[in-house]
């Protein structure tokens, strides 16, 4: 009888060191899926803040680039303004002139026509 008191006595043990076991085990897997998912989130957030700022420099370049072209395409429209009205006023020089310039003066600045032997004489 002491034989198998014995013997349950280390069942029993050896019961109790299995549960101690799973027991830790069941802790150690909890502490590594928390420490997997903390290392996820603080990838994450590294990784967020990293693309958050190289995204934020592309939109200050972007940003940069659209108010350089909006300047260029203001001073070509304020050129081509310039031009317009320059052209404008040469042509109310142009016919003023003619208006005022005596039929002579006229006849006299637009190009002769030169005779050939061909045509009339």
């Amino acid at each position: 009888a002491s034989e198998r008191s014995l013997k349950e006595a280390h069942q029993a043990e050896l019961a109790g060191l299995v549960e101690a076991h799973r027991a830790e085990l069941a802790g150690l897997k909890e502490a590594h899926e928390a420490d997997l998912e903390r290392t996820r989130r603080e990838v994450t957030e590294a990784l967020t803040s990293r693309y958050g700022a190289e995204l934020e420099s592309v939109r200050a370049r972007a940003d940069g680039q659209v108010a350089l072209a909006e300047a260029r395409a203001q001073g070509a429209t304020e050129l081509a303004a310039a031009r317009e009205e320059e052209g404008n006023r040469l042509v109310s020089q142009l016919v003023e002139l003619r208006a005022t310039a005596p039929a002579s003066q006229l006849n006299r600045s637009r190009p002769r026509q030169r005779a050939t032997d061909e045509g009339p004489a």
